[in-house]
């Protein structure tokens, strides 16, 4: 996969350190000039569901998915300097976990760089609870994802100029753009409180 700035990062290291989140890391990459290749290591699973996890996991999540990243040394001198390192596509339904209680992060095709906090962002959009989730985050870390907010409101749009195939598809579509609206409303908001007509 390529992003507008070559290739995306991979995480170097196995494990989120803070969290024990588990996930793949790349054996080997190459260009054959049509394809951008990727030889990943295997990452075995017995049953799993999707994750439930605790603000506090949450934000030691993004750190350690950010330092993972970080790891692997392939910024291109084209991406600002003000961008970081992300997963790109962290959801409820990517973080998995098995009976013994093993947490791994799957899809990593979407890591890139992106504003602070872009990950935190992306798994308040698309949870169910994400608004509630982002109004009980310290109010500076509310304001810092302000960028954030924007940079998936741009993709949310992007996204929605092309033609939903589903019904549900479209339905997902307008659900993330009220998402969105409600976290700008409480970026913006230092009680991170949402009016009745917000929610």
């Amino acid at each position: 996969r390529r992003t507008r700035f070559g290739p995306g990062p991979r995480p170097a290291l196995p494990v989120g350190p803070r969290t024990g989140v588990r996930w793949s890391t790349t054996i080997a990459r190459w260009d054959d000039g049509q394809l951008l290749c990727e030889l990943a290591s295997p990452l075995w699973m017995p049953r799993h569901r999707p994750a439930r996890i605790s603000d506090a996991d949450l934000l030691a999540l993004v750190d350690d998915i950010s330092d993972a990243l970080r790891c692997d040394d392939t910024r291109p001198p084209k991406a600002a300097q003000d961008l970081w390192p992300m997963h790109g596509d962290l959801t409820p339904w990517n973080l998995r976990v098995d009976k013994a209680g093993q947490m791994a992060l799957f899809d990593w095709e979407h890591a890139g760089w992106g504003p602070i906090h872009a990950d935190l962002v992306r798994y308040c959009i698309t949870s169910a609870d994400g608004a509630d989730r982002f109004a009980r985050l310290p109010a500076s870390v509310r304001a810092e994802a302000a960028e954030a907010i924007e940079h998936w409101r741009w993709v949310a749009k992007a996204r929605a100029a092309q033609p939903a195939q589903t019904k549900w598809k479209q339905a997902d579509r307008l659900n993330e753009m009220r998402r969105i609206d409600a976290l700008t409303v409480l970026a913006r908001n230092g009680s991170g409180q949402l009016s009745s007509v917000t929610r």
